[in-house]
C-alpha cells in the first residue's frame, strides 16, 4: 500500500484526474493500492503516452521505439509524397524532413537515449542517400559529409 497525504499549498491533488501504475521486473499480479489524501487512486495496468507509446511494466521502452518509428516511416512517406508534387530545392526538402519526420524520431530521446539509436539513424540515412540520388552502398560518412549533416542519434 502506497499513501500521499501531502497538501499542495491551498488545493490537493485531484484523485479522479490521476491514475497508478507499478512498474517492477516481472509481471505479477498484485494487488497494490495507491491512496492519496485517504482517496484511493485507480490502478491502471496499460499506461498510454499521449503520442501512442505505451509503457511496459518492466520499463522495456522498446516498443515505444517501434512506436516512434513508425510514425517517423509514415511522415516519410508523406514527405517523398511532397517532393513528387513540387519542385523543391535540397535545402528545402532537408527542412521539411526536420520538420515532420525527426520530431518524431527523437520524442523523448533524453529517455529513450539509452536504447539503440540504430533504426534511427538508418532511416536518417536512407533518406539522405536517395535525397542525394546516390547508391545504397555509398559510404554513409560520404553521405554525411555531402549533405552537412550529422547522425540523428548524436543529436
Amino acid at each position: 500500500m502506497c499513501i500521499l497525504h501531502r497538501p499542495l499549498g491551498r488545493s490537493y491533488l485531484n484523485v479522479k484526474k490521476n491514475k497508478a501504475y507499478a512498474f517492477e521486473k516481472k509481471r505479477v499480479k498484485r494487488n497494490i493500492k495507491f491512496y492519496i489524501n485517504n482517496e484511493l487512486v485507480l490502478s491502471i495496468d496499460n499506461l498510454r503516452h499521449f503520442k501512442g507509446v505505451n509503457f511496459k511494466y518492466n520499463c522495456n521502452l522498446s516498443s515505444a521505439l517501434k512506436v516512434l518509428h513508425d510514425q517517423a516511416l509514415s511522415a516519410t512517406i508523406i514527405v517523398y509524397f511532397l517532393f513528387d508534387e513540387t519542385p523543391l530545392d535540397f535545402k528545402t526538402k532537408l527542412s521539411l524532413f526536420d520538420s515532420m519526420v525527426v520530431p518524431n524520431l527523437l520524442y523523448g530521446s533524453e529517455v529513450l537515449g539509452l536504447y539503440n539509436f540504430k533504426d534511427v539513424d538508418k532511416l536518417h540515412i536512407r533518406f539522405l542517400k536517395s535525397l542525394l540520388g546516390v547508391n545504397k552502398q555509398t559510404p554513409n560518412i560520404v553521405v554525411y559529409g555531402e549533405s552537412g549533416r550529422f547522425l540523428l542519434s548524436v543529436i
